[in-house]
């Protein structure tokens, strides 16, 4: 049996020149080019050997139409009859060797060489870092927005401004790829114009290099920002649509569709996988209630089951014992003793997000207090945060009913929610199934309690 081994190796795919010298270098060592991926390339033990590596571009080579398929064969039907064998493919790339003193080289003119590689880089490489660019330049606009515009709301859903940093990173490593392609090809076509083609561009350790980088930097961020869970799904998500969308397009491709064909039922498919998987995660993390969330890493006292009233199916709900500064305890009797008693902090260099909750299982319609408080110095995201958590429907109250500078409330059945303003501080607390307002008593030992937060 051949011994075999994977190595992480990302060569930009236009360096045709840099990795023909990696590989007759492999193959110096005992180790012969047999397989290609995205980030990895395989390799077969050999006797070591001199070879000489030739990289070629196809750019229809992953098609399916046969007329674009009968040329490919006879492209490679060519490379063979030339001497040389091939040793492994991706997409449009081609990788042939030659164990001859002084083969025939398969690229003779330059230009055509050139014009060749910039052929099939806008069909692929190119144009999908180009697209992924894009999409990371939108969402990236849409998280710097969010963040401006609603921080609360931002912070509040588990993010942190560190969550901008993948994005942000995956952004300006596909600008640097776009970057030193044009300046690569500028190049490559002022030395093909002169009969030369490029030396290898030793972009293979710089490029590992900061490859691992983005990925390490992204996994970690979003780790710290959402959770183990959180990300444990999403990559969950991306191997099973990814894995899906291979194995479907080959399918496909052994039917004998078209490029064409073959992309549509592919995206098609993989949408429906995407939101299978998604609705599939949603199911498995939609166990809390109140202001829990994926992101929390607390660990339950226990887990009370119950059917939800809207959707009918069974739901767990997370009891938590946190130690927490406000509680209705503190101003009023309780006649339930199986409160959640949920306490969390969010600090970043914008604002504190302080949340307090005490309740219960949705199907228990017990009182229950949940506290939001956001203390920042910054006069935007004061008035962000008041913004936040006040509507169009909100009506005026008495500011010196709970020291306040500015209260506003908003009261239907059972419900009281008051927004208070406070210098350098924004308060929202909501008294949920409450049979009447707060007395002043207790609304005086409310504002000591938040005084003291």
């Amino acid at each position: 049996m051949s011994k075999k081994k994977k190595r992480i190796e990302y060569f930009a795919p236009y360096d045709h020149t840099g990795m023909a010298a990696h590989f007759e270098k492999m193959a110096a060592k005992g180790w012969l080019l047999c397989g290609m991926g995205s980030f990895t390339n395989t390799y077969t033990a050999i006797e070591p050997a001199d070879m000489h590596f030739t990289v070629t571009y196809f750019s229809e080579a992953d098609s399916t139409d046969r007329d674009t398929l009968s040329r490919y064969e006879e492209f490679l039907d060519m490379c063979t009859t030339a001497g040389w064998k091939l040793a492994a493919e991706k997409s449009v790339i081609q990788v042939f060797y030659s164990t001859a003193y002084n083969p025939q080289p398969l690229e003779t003119d330059p230009v055509a060489q050139v014009m060749t590689v910039e052929k099939a880089m806008r069909s692929g490489g190119v144009a999908a870092w180009r697209a992924s660019m894009f999409a990371s330049f939108c969402y990236l606009t849409d998280v710097l927005w969010d963040l401006y515009d609603n921080p609360v709301r931002f912070f509040m859903a588990g993010n942190s401004w560190y969550s901008i940093l993948p994005w942000l990173s995956t952004f300006l490593f596909l600008m640097l790829h776009i970057g030193v392609y044009n300046r690569w090809m500028k190049k490559a076509k002022s030395a093909a114009e002169s009969g030369l083609s490029l030396p290898p561009t030793a972009t293979n350790r710089p490029l590992n290099f900061i490859t691992v980088i983005v990925f390490v930097l992204n996994i970690a961020v979003w780790t710290y920002t959402y959770g183990r869970l959180f990300v444990g799904i999403l990559l969950g998500m991306t191997i099973i649509v990814f894995t899906a969308a291979v194995y479907i397009s080959r399918y496909f491709k052994k039917s004998g569709t078209t490029s064409m064909e073959n992309g549509f039922f592919t995206g098609a498919v993989m949408v429906v996988i995407m939101f299978g998987a998604m609705w599939a995660a949603g199911e498995y993390t939609n166990y809390t209630y109140g202001i829990q969330s994926i992101r929390s890493d607390k660990t339950p006292v226990k887990v009370q089951e119950y059917i939800s009233p809207v959707t009918g199916k069974k739901r767990e709900f997370y009891v938590y014992d946190d130690e927490i500064p406000l509680k209705i305890e503190d101003f009023d009797e309780i006649v339930y003793d199986d409160y959640s008693y949920e306490y969390s902090i969010t600090e970043n260099p914008f604002m504190t997000i302080i949340e307090i909750s005490q309740d219960t299982v949705p199907t228990v319609k017990h009182r229950e207090l949940y506290c939001e408080i956001v203390k920042t110095d910054s006069d935007h995201f004061y008035e962000k945060a008041v913004d936040n958590f006040t509507y169009s429907s909100y009506e005026t109250e008495s500011a010196d009913l709970w020291g306040a500078v500015k209260a506003d409330k908003f009261i239907y059945p059972r419900n009281f929610v008051y927004v208070l303003q406070y210098p350098g501080k924004v308060v929202r607390l909501s008294l949920i199934n409450w049979e009447k307002l707060p007395t002043t008593a207790q609304r005086a030992v409310i504002v000591q309690k938040l005084a003291e937060i």
